[in-house]
This record gives C-alpha cells, sequence and structure tokens, in this order.
C-alpha cells in the first residue's frame, strides 16, 4: 500500500464492538481515510475497518478474531457425522488490552 515500506498493514484489537464504532468515527471525523478492501482478504475479521494514515500505511482495528488455522485431522469429518459436537476451542480470545471502555 505505501510505496516506501513492505508492510502491508498494522492490526490492533479493541476492547469491544461500541469501542470499534466509536474508534471509526473518531478517525473519519479527524481527517483519515477508510480503505475498503474485500473481506476475503481478512478471514477471521468479521468487523474491523482500515485506514491510510498519512504515511501511506493502512492501520487495522478490529474488536474480535476467529483462529484461521486447518483442524486437526481427528475433527474432520467423513461419512459419519455425530448428531452433536463439542467446542474445540476454534475462536482465538488472545489476550486483549481491553483499556477503558467508557
Amino acid at each position: 500500500m505505501s510505496p516506501h515500506s513492505t508492510t502491508f498493514s498494522i492490526g490492533m484489537q479493541v476492547g469491544g464492538y461500541r469501542q470499534l464504532r466509536d474508534a471509526r468515527r473518531f478517525l473519519l471525523e479527524h481527517g483519515m481515510t477508510e480503505v475498503t478492501l474485500p473481506p476475503e482478504l481478512f478471514p477471521g475479521l468479521p468487523r474491523a475497518f482500515r485506514m491510510r494514515d498519512p504515511d501511506g500505511h493502512l492501520v487495522e482495528l478490529y474488536d474480535v478474531m476467529a483462529q484461521v488455522l486447518p483442524a486437526p485431522a481427528e475433527l474432520a469429518f467423513a461419512a459419519d457425522w455425530p448428531e452433536t459436537v463439542g467446542g474445540e476451542g476454534f475462536a482465538f480470545l488472545g489476550e486483549p488490552y481491553l483499556g477503558p471502555l467508557e
């Protein structure tokens, strides 16, 4: 994105959806330019936005991230699908800094 860097973007998780919406509104009101890219480029980020900083870099903010990894072979189903499954821990919860949410 930036001609003087090989970094595509830097992403940061915020504390929740309300904080994400507030950040987007604040940045737009203060002159940042939002960049819209196909969501297929960002698997695991259902709610995120990207802004171009003054140097041309993309800054990405999101509130949740799903871990996108190949499933272990023992979790894959062939012909016999069980009636129920447990929580295999597919979600990536990480250690977000929740900061002041108000």
